[in-house]
């Protein structure tokens, strides 16, 4: 197994993102225009302003720039960068030069597409001198389409010296749009003051938790992007699975059925949870579920559970700082070393982080860098159980359920940044080497296998703890959502999807045999175990895991799935405080065996009602719930 995963690795270096010309922009919004003004009380003594407006027949743009330059300190050279500026008028929050493309710093005028998006001086050819200068670019590579890596509406234009200072700066803001639309995460307008900060280059993460909408904001999906490549087949199916293929070779007829009445979680309230979720998380599995519950929330579109999440087979394009979860992230993935944060002696946290930097590195190359070097550890340098499985744990072979949120998601997402199958086969196969270690069969008789919580030598956990089941619910769905959405993996890996159904509902159908007598409670910390408290986090990933399965699924996760993922819905909804947005009470998640229960929140338990919210809506929003 260390070998498929190897070439695999092997294949996503070598695929790793390389410069290329930029691709002239078509289909701009007619009668579109940005401006970006810097005002005339710069200190520094610059004004002017950069115009962009959408070409006639929405192929590039057309770009007029006017300025006034000091006498000292040139010539100078202006550039579109890849962020807006703050609200402290910083020029140094604006990052690099706009260079989705990773284009080499020097601009050829005789081949604009080998040019950074952003260049403008460069493209005409020339820094600028003191005084008035003005003038027009006609630029094929400039887009005025939100999602566009090309993008320039939620950015800046900044001014350097000649020793790369940059001595101002201003947002753009639409002025016009006719026909157009509003780009999402306005930037502000106006100028920034000047800063001592270092001119242009490639773009370096920068600050930037950045807040999400404001408490009325209506939160909607839009178009998503990514791709994946599949490979390889599953070793073994069981019996419960086989029996799967019947149902679906049957054809069970799809039930649009009417739902339980359902008190809602407002969206207000669920921002209130996203948020505190944001300030509680510290350790990498928490950053990166965070980031996960925040785009099932507000971009459902870049979600693997989105409708297509991967145009073309590939990774979407998008502006950064205009996904919130994207801006939350970015300053807390490590860019040096072999994980993508601190690991805290687990090898399976980090790997969390992976999604998000695939992300950003479709305009951050340094972040596939990371990306890549995180796989390659996974592969080469981490204990393995003695059928191959990945350990957890970092020091010694330890397999924890919690891994599978973890990294077969990290993987198949990897597969599809890099259209390379077999790491698709290996995603799945790490689930199945788990599952055939931690699916035990419950103190029920009647009911169906669970999976411990953790299996091996130093932290042993035998019993069946409702969150790590959850996590292992979403985490296999994950993989379910990126197969069914990659094309390449659709038909490739058929019978493995088929396998991965079978150990979510095993898992869902013993929590809800469990669960019979007790649908309007939260789900005990142990679920077979009844001296244990109550508490929300596991019922809400376990409820989210049922509205996904229901909306992935429905032929199999039929209405009593979605009927008892609403009941705990409104458990979940009951408990969660309506000023502050916390859920308790929750297992500490640092602690699983405390049996005090935790009142004040925890990071984990706040992403899992988002997820659960998200979810919920999806599943009504198609008549399935």
């Amino acid at each position: 197994m260390r070998s498929t995963l190897m070439l695999a690795v092997a294949s996503a270096l070598v695929a790793s993102t390389a410069a290329t010309d930029s691709p002239k922009v078509a289909g701009n919004p007619k009668g579109v225009t940005y401006l970006a003004e810097i005002a005339t009380d710069n200190e520094n003594g610059v004004s002017g302003s950069v115009e962009i407006t959408s070409a006639a027949d929405g192929n590039g743009a057309d770009i007029e720039y006017k300025f006034t330059l000091p006498e000292e300190g040139g010539p100078f050279t202006f550039h579109i960068h890849e962020n807006p500026v703050n609200s402290t008028g910083s020029c140094a929050s604006t990052g690099g030069h706009l260079n989705p493309y990773n284009a080499g710093k020097k601009c050829d005028t005789k081949n604009l597409a080998s040019c950074e998006v952003g260049d403008l001086s460069g493209k005409i050819g020339e820094p600028f001198p003191a005084g008035d200068v003005s003038a027009s670019l006609a630029d094929a590579f400039t887009s005025l389409t939100p999602g566009n890596a090309a993008f320039i509406g939620n950015r800046s234009i900044v001014v350097h010296a000649d020793d790369t200072t940059r001595i101002a700066c201003a947002n753009f803001v639409l002025v016009n749009s006719d026909g157009g639309e509003e780009p999402t995460g306005g930037n502000g307008g106006g100028s920034a003051g000047p800063t001592g900060g270092n001119g242009g280059g490639s773009a370096s993460p920068t600050g930037g938790a950045g807040g999400g909408p404001a408490p009325n904001a209506t939160m909607t999906g839009g178009p998503s992007v990514p791709t994946a490549t599949p490979t390889g087949a599953a070793a073994m199916v069981s019996a419960s699975v086989m029996g799967l293929l019947g149902v679906l070779a049957a054809g069970a007829a799809l039930l649009v059925h009417s739902p339980i009445k359902l008190a809602k979680i407002p969206d207000g309230d669920a921002l209130k949870a996203l948020d505190y979720a944001e300030r509680l998380a510290s350790a990498s599995w928490e950053l990166g579920t965070v980031v996960e519950a925040s785009l099932e929330l507000l971009n459902p579109e870049l979600s693997v559970f989105g409708e297509t999440p991967f145009p073309g087979s590939r990774i979407p394009l998008i502006d950064v700082e205009g996904v919130r979860a994207l801006r939350f992230v970015k300053d807390h993935i490590w860019l040096n070393g072999p994980a993508l944060h601190e690991s805290f002696g687990t090898a399976g946290d980090p790997p969390a982080l992976g999604i998000p930097a695939v992300f950003i590195s479709q305009t951050h190359l340094q972040y596939r860098e990371a990306a890549d070097r995180q796989l390659e550890f996974l592969a080469q340098n981490v204990p393995r159980w003695p059928n191959g499985a990945i350990s957890h744990r970092l020091e010694y072979a330890e397999l924890w359920a919690d891994f599978i949120y973890m990294v077969p998601p990290f993987l198949a997402y990897m597969a599809v940044a890099n259209n390379d199958t077999r790491l698709m086969g290996e995603a799945i196969e790490q689930v199945r080497l788990y599952r055939d270690v931690l699916a035990a069969d419950t103190t029920q008789p009647t009911c169906d296998k669970l999976w411990m919580h953790i299996v091996g030598p130093k932290n042993a956990d035998h019993g069946f703890w409702s969150t790590s089941n959850g996590w292992a619910a979403m985490g296999i769905a994950r993989v379910i959502a990126t197969l069914q959405r990659w094309e390449p993996a659709t038909h490739l890996f058929a019978a493995e999807r088929t396998m991965l159904l079978g150990y979510v509902k095993e898992i869902l159908d013993a929590v809800m045999c469990i669960d019979a007598a007790d649908h309007d409670a939260l789900l005990r910390n142990y679920i077979d175990d009844p001296t244990w408290f109550r508490e929300g986090a596991g019922t809400a990933a376990l409820a989210a895991a049922a509205f996904r399965m229901r909306v992935l699924e429905p032929r199999i996760f039929g209405r009593e799935y979605a009927d008892w993922a609403t009941r705990k819905y409104e458990v979940v909804a009951r408990h969660l405080d309506e000023r502050t947005g916390v859920l308790a009470p929750v297992v500490y998640p640092r602690n699983h065996r405390d049996r005090v229960p935790l009142v004040s929140g925890s990071s984990e338990a706040q992403s899992f009602v988002v997820m659960m919210v998200a979810a919920q809506r999806e599943c009504e929003g198609i008549r399935l719930c």
